[in-house]
């Protein structure tokens, strides 16, 4: 049996919100080449899931701060390129965004090299913005953060967030949570436990790779997790597990769904980002649970096909050609 998952609101207009940081990001090619392009976890997603509802009414926004700089001023350019909302970004005169260096192995697998202490994102609910976002975030059906965009702001702006979140969900705003684990951004793992526990009891669907689990929390199989953050109340759980099965917890069911037919990974960055987009984008057009793991699985399959976070747009499938599957879960 597969897990109905919660209800989610399909009625249009949808307004989707995506917190969080983007930096600069510089991928080194095999030759010793470097790309420049624009990434965070997300942004990542904002911008698949805008590529994905093409839906009149749909709409989906951005919400971070960046500086008056070139960098900034060419990631809005972007976003606006890709139709994801810019209206709620913040622009601080003097700031920067922060930026990342991805270096890659043979496997694919990637490595990254933060500059973002000073990043205008940390700034996301300083001051009176916690009122701001509130006001802002209260209008929409969805908003989706991750344990980065928790990682990035300072205890008591956490605190903020985390008060924005527990009123925009009282007002009806579904809340999607991806624990996106940096250890480098955390002070110490048991200091990212105890904010991932507090955002997770505001918290209706999460999407979670077991990794970050497994070093979390000392998981030893994805039900655990799946166990663990349905005591949180979270009524739909899916725990992606890199090459292995994808489980999918809700309504007191449980699945486990089998990955796709592995291909060579270029580059993995942004595999978990673009899985959550595309099951996103599936449930809120009315998929099952089958049919969303299956898009996600396909996207992030088609992602690390290439180097770096944004693959480009025209190799993007549709949400129907990604969502097609014939392949039964297995309990």
């Amino acid at each position: 049996m597969t897990p109905d998952g919660t209800s989610w609101n399909l009625h249009a207009p949808h307004a989707i919100a995506a917190l969080g940081e983007c930096m600069i990001e510089i991928t080194a090619g095999d030759d010793g080449s470097l790309q420049q392009s624009y990434g965070g976890d997300t942004l990542n997603t904002a911008v698949y899931l805008a590529r994905l509802l093409r839906n009149p009414g749909t709409t989906v926004d951005y919400v971070t701060v960046l500086g008056d700089d070139p960098f900034s001023q060419a990631m809005l350019a972007n976003w606006k390129r890709e139709g994801v909302g810019t209206e709620l970004v913040r622009v601080m005169k003097g700031r920067l965004p922060g930026l990342y260096w991805i270096v890659t192995d043979e496997n694919g697998e990637r490595s990254f090299h933060y500059w973002r202490k000073e990043a205008a994102a940390r700034s996301l609910v300083s001051g009176q913005q916690d009122k701001i976002l509130t006001n802002s975030l209260g209008a929409c059906q969805l908003v989706y953060v991750s344990g980065i965009t928790l990682a990035i702001l300072n205890s008591r702006d956490r605190a903020r967030l985390l008060r924005v979140l527990e009123k925009i969900r009282r007002q009806g705003v579904r809340i999607v949570f991806d624990t996106n684990f940096r250890l480098k951004l955390w002070r110490t793992v048991k200091q990212a436990r105890e904010w991932i526990d507090a955002v997770s009891d505001v918290v209706d669907v999460a999407l979670v790779s077991f990794e970050d689990q497994r070093v979390l929390y000392a998981d030893t199989v994805p039900v655990e997790t799946c166990a663990r953050l349905a005591s949180h109340g979270i009524g739909e759980i899916v725990v992606r597990n890199g090459a292995g099965p994808c489980t999918v917890s809700a309504g007191g069911d449980t699945a486990s769904f089998e990955p796709l037919r592995l291909v060579e990974a270029v580059d993995t960055t942004a595999a978990g980002d673009s899985f959550n987009a595309a099951y996103i984008a599936a449930r809120i057009s009315g998929l099952g649970v089958a049919e969303a793991v299956r898009a996600g699985q396909s996207l992030a399959q088609a992602v690390i096909g290439f180097h770096g976070a944004i693959i480009p747009a025209l190799e993007t499938p549709s949400l129907a050609v990604l969502a097609a599957t014939d392949k039964p879960a297995h309990r």
